[in-house]
């Protein structure tokens, strides 16, 4: 597989594990990555994908001291992350990495209390979607951070999360548009609320 470019596996059911952690040739030219279903571990060799831009994440089970974080931010070229239901945390940091990381969806975080984004992070990112997080107490700490953010995508959380959020009052839209959605069933979303520029306090 040295000149794979995509690459998509999943598991036939919720008990099997995925074990791509002893693959002989890891497929050194990957671009697309897509794994859904446990791994427990992510393979070492992901830390070595140069050239890969997006990555899906599902259902992964992962150690709740693995933190996929610490791998995927090393990564050169990755634009597009995915993450769903794939490990669980009470605090996420985002201390440092992910250069070329525009897009950030993280499916949900049900025992997530604090999410902080570190100075220097994340410095190309513009669309950042979470939840849900019910147990989330604030917007994420240090989002005002984000230089480039264009959208944040709130999905179903908590209401006390709107009072961290200022409207911005301008001609032109300085802050990043902000948008409240609740599921509906199916993958579908209602939109319950958008702030078009926002002030992060």
């Amino acid at each position: 597989m040295p000149h794979l470019i995509s690459l998509e596996v999943k598991a036939i059911n919720g008990d099997e594990i995925i074990d791509l952690q002893h693959i002989s040739s890891p497929p050194q030219c990957l671009q697309v990555l897509s794994l859904i279903g446990r791994l427990e571990k992510l393979p070492d060799w992901i830390a070595g994908l140069c050239l890969l831009t997006q990555l899906s994440l599902g259902w992964s089970g992962l150690a709740s001291d693995h933190d996929p974080l610490k791998v995927l931010q090393v990564l050169p070229n990755l634009m597009d992350l995915k993450i769903h239901e794939a490990f669980s945390c009470e605090e996420l940091h985002f201390e440092r990495g992910f250069p070329k990381l525009k897009r950030l969806k993280l499916g949900p975080l049900k025992g997530l209390k604090l999410m902080t984004i570190h100075n220097g992070a994340l410095p190309l990112l513009e669309t950042l979607g979470f939840g849900p997080s019910p147990q989330l107490q604030q917007v994420p700490s240090g989002i005002r951070h984000l230089k480039n953010l264009k959208s944040l995508v709130l999905v179903d959380m908590p209401s006390r999360l709107m009072d961290g959020i200022h409207v911005q009052e301008a001609k032109h839209r300085l802050g990043p548009r902000v948008l409240f959605r609740n599921t509906k069933g199916n993958n579908r979303y209602r939109t319950i609320k958008v702030i078009d520029s926002a002030i992060f306090v």
